[in-house]
């Protein structure tokens, strides 16, 4: 596992720019929303991550995104590491509601490999399908 560098002990937190740690989702619960994950998708600010399995990804994705199941994500992770710098701001979504796979590719890629803004969208797919926000900004098919 070449890919796989040692672990550093970060209790599910990353090292911040000024050396204090901060969580994957903040103390109070709010991540990014609907309208944040817009911005950043129009303003070309963040980088997104879709967590899911690619036959998710391939019935539909934000624009852009990056497929890195987190079922494969030391498998794929190069994936990441060749298109997105260590300080850019990535936002990781999967299917929201129980979902759980935005918050271990997020913490693989803050932990492991040593991502410093990385940011979970918690709703993730099930509300970019629902609140229908999102129809100029998601896509079909295997490529971002």
């Amino acid at each position: 596992d070449a890919l796989r560098p040692p672990t550093p002990s970060t209790n599910g937190a990353h090292a911040a720019a000024d050396g204090g740690m901060a969580p994957l989702v903040p103390a109070n619960g709010n991540g990014p929303t609907a309208d944040d994950v817009l911005r950043h998708l129009h303003d070309g600010t963040a980088r997104f991550v879709d967590a899911r399995e690619e036959k998710e990804y391939a019935a539909g994705h934000l624009l852009g995104a990056i497929n890195l199941p987190s079922s494969t994500v030391y498998d794929r992770i190069a994936d990441v590491t060749s298109m997105i710098a260590p300080n850019e701001k990535i936002i990781v979504y999967c299917g929201g509601g129980q979902c759980e796979a935005s918050h271990v590719v997020a913490g693989v890629l803050r932990d492991e490999f040593y991502y410093t803004n990385v940011q979970i969208y918690e709703k993730g797919w099930e509300e970019i399908q629902t609140s229908g926000k999102f129809s100029d900004c998601t896509a079909t098919g295997g490529e971002p």
